[in-house]
């Protein structure tokens, strides 16, 4: 049923959708900004993740790798505040508006993200559940 209709879908998009070109010159790209951000921001999370996982808070590897992240973040925002076509421009995170519903989005997230990693877990501990089993743990 869902293939259908995402064909369907996707038939009414082609049909539909028209994009318009750009006016103008065309924009540049800002690699540096990309490629600082992409890094910065997986590094730390990487650290997140494994830390006191696979390797202590403490250690040489942890603190590594989060100052590493915390570098090019840094280095990230450096960059933005210099180059012509910013991927995140400095002035957004003045506004206070945005700032709030972000912190509250990525608090969101980050319960979601905790909820179903955890509950799972928690199931298979709890109840004795096979992970491929379906269904929730109170159907016998």
């Amino acid at each position: 049923m869902n293939v259908l209709l995402c064909a369907i879908a996707a038939w009414v998009l082609v049909r539909s959708f028209h994009e318009s070109k750009p006016r103008g010159p065309r924009r540049p790209i800002d690699w540096a900004g990309a490629a600082t951000l992409a890094v910065g921001a997986a590094l730390v999370i990487l650290g997140l993740l494994e830390g006191g996982q696979a390797w202590a808070w403490t250690s040489t590897a942890s603190i590594a790798i989060f100052s590493a992240g915390v570098v090019l973040l840094v280095l990230f925002v450096w960059i933005e505040t210099r180059v012509a076509e910013p991927i995140l421009p400095v002035w957004v995170l003045t506004l206070r508006v945005l700032i709030t519903t972000s912190a509250v989005s990525c608090l969101v997230g980050a319960v979601v993200l905790g909820l179903t990693s955890y509950v799972p877990s928690f199931v298979q501990a709890r109840w004795a559940r096979p992970p491929w089993s379906p269904g929730s743990p109170w159907q016998r």
